[in-house]
């Protein structure tokens, strides 16, 4: 049986919002440079999930809705 190591990637939908004239550094949560947008999704009740993107990452990631 052969080993398939190929990852998935599924885009989540969420809102995209760019990072400007912050005093704070971010960075992104899948590759760690430097982040330049920030990610809202749903997460259920209400609820919302924040995350932030470099720029390469976010087209990767995140279904601009």
């Amino acid at each position: 049986m052969a080993n398939n190591s190929s990852t998935i990637i599924k885009k989540r939908k969420g809102t995209l919002i760019k990072i400007e004239n912050s005093e704070k550094e971010y960075f992104c949560v899948f590759c760690g440079g430097s982040a330049q947008w920030t990610a809202l999704f749903d997460a259920g009740d209400g609820a919302k999930l924040i995350e932030r993107y470099c720029s390469k990452c976010a087209n990767v990631y995140v279904d601009n809705k």
